[in-house]
């Protein structure tokens, strides 16, 4: 948990659309390698990492909106 904090505030620690600091999730941009399986786990918090212009962070209103 502390390690995606970590990650979050790396990468603005803010949604990039509203600005909001509540209920943040990374969505995809570009597809990467990461299937259906791997997605919300720590496969994701590693692929976030090694993909970081794949994802944009957002809230999860503006996600469920993308």
């Amino acid at each position: 948990q502390d390690k995606r904090r970590e990650l979050i505030f790396d990468c603005g620690g803010k949604c990039e659309r509203c600005g909001s600091k509540r209920n943040l999730q990374f969505a995809h941009k570009r597809r990467t390698k990461l299937s259906g399986l791997g997605r919300g786990g720590w496969k994701r918090y590693y692929d976030v990492i090694n993909n970081q212009g794949s994802y944009s962070l957002l809230c999860r209103r503006c996600h469920l909106g993308y």
